[in-house]
């Protein structure tokens, strides 16, 4: 059974219902979160012996791929800083806690959706392949630098828990967008020749 295909109707694009801001903000804190999750790494290395050439990607490419996650979350962040404060009815959602259910601000077009979307998907890859890069012994990331992304997990967990309003979570995952940049530079230091 084949069905017709599907034809877009001009009349009924502008009745699109604008995206729930908490199903746009959440995949975007969920990213960076991924690539907070770095911190677990002096607990999960102590444990385990290096398991040289697996097959998996080199460091720097691993490095390289996750900074450019970053640098694209910190984008998206400030494209939803500026949807949120030229939306109508914006400031009302803005200071709403982070919530489903808060219709009525078109905060992300389906292209920053897709953004979304695809970031979140590579930051979790880009970040098992720098874990499984550190487990391996091909980068020694300090204490420090682990304390460091442990730091911005802390923020993250914050938002959820005091649920911050909409502003905020926006407005702190650009904070931490900046700050997980700044390791992960700070991380391709401690890549071993």
């Amino acid at each position: 059974m084949t069905l017709p295909p599907r034809i877009a109707d001009p009349d009924r694009m502008e009745e699109r219902l604008p995206c729930d801001p908490v199903a746009v903000v959440l995949p975007a804190l969920a990213a960076l979160g991924a690539i907070a999750g770095i911190a677990v790494m002096p607990f999960v290395a102590q444990d385990r012996a290096p398991q040289h050439g697996r097959g998996h990607r080199k460091a720097p490419a691993a490095i390289r791929d996750l900074e450019t996650d970053s640098l694209q979350l910190q984008e998206i962040f400030r494209r939803l800083q500026r949807n949120l404060r030229s939306a109508g009815g914006g400031q009302a959602v803005a200071a709403a806690p982070l919530k489903f259910g808060l219709f009525g601000v078109d905060l992300a077009d389906a292209s920053l959706v897709g953004e979304i979307a695809r970031v979140l998907g590579a930051s979790v890859k880009d970040t098992g392949d720098v874990m499984r890069a550190v487990e391996d012994g091909n980068i020694d990331a300090s204490d420090e630098l682990c304390h460091g992304f442990g730091l911005c997990q802390e923020r993250l967990s914050r938002l959820v828990m005091e649920r911050a309003s909409v502003r905020v979570a926006i407005d702190e995952g650009l904070a931490v967008s900046l700050r997980l940049t700044e390791l992960i530079v700070e991380l391709k230091r401690s890549v071993k020749d």
